[in-house]
């Protein structure tokens, strides 16, 4: 951003839209983002734009739809991020923790830890894009607008996301904005569905899968180990299998294995999807029909095609590559 005439800001708040100068309104938010905020100050974000091109002012919709957009994107980019946390913000109080994450058409840029508000101030440069400050996006928030949580080792802590976007021609933006609501009204109807029928479908899947026990695990590897849970528990530790909780006991579904040893596509698939993810959630992947291989299985291209299954893990477990 080359300086404050050429651009302004919208400041996103639980009273509305305002319309502010680009200084001011990054002011309010590192105010908000503060460990002493208080909730009369509960600010979600700052909309940067160009205020010189003919064009409306953002509105509570097309606001909304950025930062919905832009939050996606942020989320992605905190799920992938492999800092360690331990520490973020401790010590000196100068220090600056900055995460950055790019990728083709956006880059992020994350403030976290007690020094968030320090190096908001000196490092961020507004510039077009969203800042999202997580502090007041609580969960009830997040259900509405149908957002996944942050990922759990970044709860809790003050955290600005700055998502920048490449800029792109009107058309090119509706052609976005309707691929986006109409994956979004999908993914809610699809949700909805699952949501429904989740006991009927865990139950239908432990009958139509063979699945064994940990123990069972083990008996059908090479190990000799005493502890014949342990196997089965480490291999699941280092994300090489998964387990599926049914009926009070953990299973873990048998085409995940080749010779009493775990598949290797099945654990890039896990390390595809955010750290939070469950078992069922794999389970759901892998024995779901998928219209992008003409309504087959993934599991069923495991050992045939395992790029093609990879391939598709990514982009059901990333989201904002889909806008």
């Amino acid at each position: 951003m080359s300086d404050s005439f050429t651009s302004s800001a919208a400041l996103l708040e639980p009273s509305g839209i305002h319309t502010l100068e680009v200084r001011h309104a990054m002011d309010k938010l590192i105010e908000a983002a503060s460990p002493e905020r208080s909730h009369a100050n509960a600010a979600y974000g700052v909309l940067i734009y160009h205020a010189a091109k003919k064009g409306p002012v953002p509105n509570i919709f097309s606001a909304t739809g950025r930062f919905v957009r832009a939050y996606l994107k942020g989320w992605t980019a905190l799920s992938k991020m492999e800092v360690d946390i331990v520490g973020i913000g401790e010590g000196r109080k100068d220090r600056i923790d900055v995460f950055e994450q790019n990728n083709v058409r956006y880059f992020v840029k994350v403030f976290a830890g007690k020094a968030a508000v320090n190096a908001l101030k000196k490092e961020a440069k507004p510039s077009l894009g969203v800042y999202i400050n997580t502090a007041h996006l609580d969960t009830l928030l997040l259900d509405d607008l149908r957002l996944p949580h942050l990922p759990e080792r970044f709860r809790n802590m003050p955290l600005v996301m700055q998502v920048e976007e490449t800029e792109q021609k009107n058309s090119e933006v509706l052609l976005g904005w309707e691929n986006f609501v109409k994956a979004t009204s999908e993914e809610i109807a699809a949700q909805e569905t699952v949501d429904r029928d989740t006991v009927e479908w865990r139950s239908q899947f432990m009958k139509n899968h063979l699945s064994w026990t940990a123990k069972e695990v083990a008996d059908q590897s090479t190990s000799t180990a005493k502890n014949r849970g342990a196997l089965a528990s480490r291999w699941a530790q280092e994300r090489k299998i998964f387990a599926v909780k049914y009926e009070g006991q953990f299973w873990y579904p048998r085409f995940q294995f080749q010779d009493g040893e775990p598949l290797p596509t099945v654990g890039q698939v896990i390390q595809a999807y955010p750290i939070h993810a469950n078992g069922w959630d794999f389970a759901y992947f892998f024995a779901t029909p998928n219209a992008n291989i003409g309504g087959r299985k993934p599991l069923e291209l495991l050992k045939t095609d395992p790029e093609r299954v990879l391939s598709l893990a990514r982009a059901a477990a990333d989201p904002a590559d889909a806008y």
